[in-house]
């Protein structure tokens, strides 16, 4: 039985790959084969090694349910503790958003009181303990804080911009100027605090697509901390974005093994 204070996971994976052209027709990004596996399963082994942390909600689009359940049914060993939501969406013209299928994952995942939210577009290739052990003793929402190093990769992002004490003082999508080297990629470790602000957000009418809109809209509302930590990621966004990600783990089974000290780590 799984213990009812574990922090459960919220796995967002209900975009329908329009801008991967002819590469995987029909594959949804996160059961892509990376390194000889379902991009997904290094999403979750890199989850694995994180401390109280339960049962992992996914939410996809109706399109793609059935691969999906048949991936789930490859995963015999996490049994209860892997659970598919369908959003009911047929069309990419009609997909709810980001922010929209996010407040779905966290309600049918019963409204817990802290959650983990990653995309499953993302891999990190280094070490999440130290980000996920800042959460775990502090009381706020905490983003992750990527420096990023290439200008043309920040104006393509969400760009940070912190406070001396280690907070968000903003976040600004896809800058021409930007004011930081700090990116924000999906990976957010939230008390329930940030979940009412989503509702919020929401029923406000505010941009139900792009997470990165609903974390600046809760940065300007309560005190959002930052875990910086200089590393690389792979984000799998276009068909060249996945052939480097590629590259990056040819002849590894996981990045999970990735390890790179953060400047907020404990010496």
């Amino acid at each position: 039985m799984i213990a009812a204070n574990l922090t459960p996971v919220l796995i967002l994976c209900a975009g329908f790959a329009t801008r991967m052209g002819e590469l995987a027709p029909g594959v949804p990004k996160p059961l892509l084969p990376l390194a000889g596996r379902p991009l997904l399963d290094h999403v979750l082994d890199q989850l694995a090694g994180l401390s109280e942390l339960g049962e992992s909600h996914l939410v996809v689009n109706r399109r793609s349910f059935d691969r999906f359940e048949r991936w789930v049914g490859e995963h015999h060993a996490l049994g209860s503790r892997l659970h598919l939501w369908d959003n009911g969406c047929e069309h990419p013209d009609r997909r709810p958003g980001a922010n929209a299928d996010l407040r779905f994952l966290w309600k049918r995942a019963g409204r817990p009181e802290k959650a983990l939210v990653a995309g499953g577009d993302n891999l990190f290739l280094f070490s999440l303990r130290p980000f996920w052990t800042s959460f775990l003793q502090g009381a706020e929402t905490l983003v992750l804080a990527l420096r990023e190093p290439d200008l043309q990769e920040r104006r393509r992002s969400g760009v940070l911009e912190l406070d001396s004490d280690g907070f968000a003082r903003a976040l600004v999508e896809k800058p021409e100027r930007p004011r930081s080297s700090w990116v924000c990629p999906a990976i957010y470790a939230c008390q329930r605090s940030a979940f009412r602000r989503l509702e919020e957000y929401l029923d406000g009418g505010q941009p139900t697509d792009g997470l990165g809109n609903f974390i600046s809209f809760l940065i300007e509302r309560e005190r959002v901390r930052a875990f910086r930590v200089e590393g690389r990621r792979l984000h799998i966004g276009s068909p060249e974005s996945y052939r480097a990600a590629e590259r990056a783990l040819a002849g590894t089974r996981s990045p999970a093994g990735y390890e790179k000290r953060s400047p907020d780590q404990d010496s």
